[in-house]
């Protein structure tokens, strides 16, 4: 196994804010055995460890006594239970199976997984990670493809392409009417026809409104005023 959770039952244990024992048992637990084994010619079961106190001691940087203290508590809450020989003690953790997410995992699989080097832990979030990433730059490429394109210069030509030769002549009728600016301003005629609803060709089949209706109404519009400007 990769590692190992801390159960929060943990908290309420009556020695968890003495750190020699905590720091005890979290060392044995990371060195228990995690499937059923030999060691040393000793056969070991899941949550059992080998060890001595000088090795204890060594590692945790505690006195002797220190250890002796935190192994008695630890006994003494049924935390572990230990079996002293002549060379070593075997310690058990009572609790081992706490210390791992999947309880029900059988050694036969966790072997696989150890063999393979398939560290099923850690790739699930990874993919789904990716995944979403990939999702993610797949929506932005969508909404960059559905932004509408840069806006043409606004010419006569564009005009006739959107809303047909004979709508650009009358305004053009209606812009020159004015008599005051030489050039005829295609953007101002563009505002004109949006102000007027003068529906594009592309839109004409699918809009309610009758371009010769339009059209009509704007001849006669534009007609009268151009007699009161006479």
């Amino acid at each position: 196994m990769g590692y190992v959770k801390l159960n929060r039952n943990l908290l309420r244990w009556e020695w968890f804010g003495n750190d020699n024992a905590l720091l005890v048992l979290v060392r044995l637990t990371l060195k228990a055995a995690w499937r059923d084994t030999q060691y040393q010619g000793v056969a070991l079961k899941r949550g059992q460890v080998i060890t001595t106190l000088q090795e204890i001691v060594d590692e945790s940087q505690l006195t002797k006594q220190q250890v002796r203290t935190a192994l008695e508590r630890l006994e003494a809450t049924h935390k572990i239970t230990r079996t002293p020989t002549k060379k070593f003690s075997i310690i058990t953790l009572l609790d081992y199976d706490c210390f791992f997410e999947n309880n029900t995992q059988n050694s036969t699989q966790i072997t696989h997984e150890q063999h393979t080097g398939q560290h099923t832990d850690n790739t699930p979030s990874l993919l789904k990670e990716k995944s979403k990433k990939k999702e993610e730059v797949r929506r932005e490429e969508g909404a960059r493809a559905r932004e509408p394109a840069p806006p043409q210069t606004i010419d006569r030509a564009y005009l006739v392409r959107e809303y047909g030769e004979k709508a650009v002549i009358l305004y053009e009728q209606k812009f020159r009417s004015w008599g005051k600016i030489a050039e005829i301003s295609y953007p101002m005629i563009l505002g004109w026809m949006v102000k007027d609803e003068i529906p594009a060709i592309t839109e004409a089949p699918n809009s309610s409104i009758d371009p010769a209706d339009v059209m009509e109404e704007l001849r006669k519009q534009y007609s009268e005023e151009g007699q009161n400007a006479d």
